[in-house]
């Protein structure tokens, strides 16, 4: 990562709101990288499946819709 400094950016919004944002996308990646299947999604993360069940609802993200077929 780099940061805000060596880049000439500027921080937007709160800490809450950017690691909020930081946690959807990584709940995403997991996601379509393992075809919507919770249970691996929830190991590569690290994460118990209650609380990437919890995560998910939290972010309103469909895990169906990453599923093939």
């Amino acid at each position: 990562l780099q940061t805000a400094v060596a880049t000439h950016t500027e921080y937007k919004g709160t800490l809450e709101k950017m690691l909020s944002s930081v946690e959807y996308d990584m709940l995403v990646d997991a996601l379509k990288k393992n075809k919507g299947n919770m249970g691996k999604a929830a190991a590569e993360l690290g994460l118990t499946e209650r609380v990437m069940g919890l995560r998910i609802r939290e972010h309103r993200i469909d895990y169906k819709s990453f599923r093939i077929g």
